[in-house]
């Protein structure tokens, strides 16, 4: 009897013990209507036992906004230049005090969240595995911006017809930064660029 409650007892001790994986390659890309697609590698098959699922954390992240006139492009014509600047520093260390808001996915092999977005918010997003006592550790921050313009009209004596709306996003990156443009392309069909810079 003594031996078999020291196997329990191993078996215990090996499964409290044991660190959650981390998660790695997350990835963002627009989704429509307004929105980003959140997608990332399964942890390794030999960890899945370890895990119940993902959870997916999104805070909002304040902004402070100015504006100014400004000398724009190459020609000097005056405009109007808005800064957004985030409130909060981005670092790996950083956890936004702001509530957050958490997509649950129950499904160690379900890799991928949906995310609806407010115009105009900047948030920042990280992922991370957990099981019924614990949370693993987070992954590097993401911040993401969707902004979209205003619908203007070009007027000729004959024709009064929109111009193209488009809508940016942008991400951030410990290391990196990039801006997808989302537009109509001429036959109606969207069309997306992507720029990592």
């Amino acid at each position: 009897m003594a031996f078999v409650n020291l196997i329990l007892f191993n078996i215990f001790l090996v499964s409290v013990n044991c660190e959650l994986p981390r998660i790695n390659g997350l990835k963002l890309s627009f989704m429509e209507p307004i929105g980003v697609y959140v997608e990332w590698n399964t942890v390794p098959y030999k960890s899945m036992p370890l895990i119940k699922g993902y959870k997916v954390k999104l805070w909002s992240i304040e902004e402070q906004t100015t504006r100014n006139f400004k000398l724009l492009n190459g020609d000097q014509y005056p405009g109007l230049q808005r800064n957004d600047i985030a409130q909060e520093p981005f670092s790996i260390e950083h956890i936004s005090k702001n509530n957050v808001s958490v997509i649950t996915n129950s499904n160690a092999y379900y890799n991928m969240a949906r995310i609806f977005m407010s115009i105009d918010n900047l948030y920042e997003i990280r992922v991370n595995t957990f099981n019924a006592t614990a949370e693993g550790p987070m992954t590097d921050p993401i911040r993401v911006k969707i902004v979209k313009s205003v619908t203007e009209y070009t007027m000729s004596p004959k024709v009064v017809k929109p111009r193209p709306i488009y809508k940016a996003l942008g991400l951030r990156r410990i290391d990196s930064c990039g801006v997808s443009i989302i537009t109509n392309s001429s036959d109606g069909e969207p069309f997306i660029h992507n720029s990592y810079l």
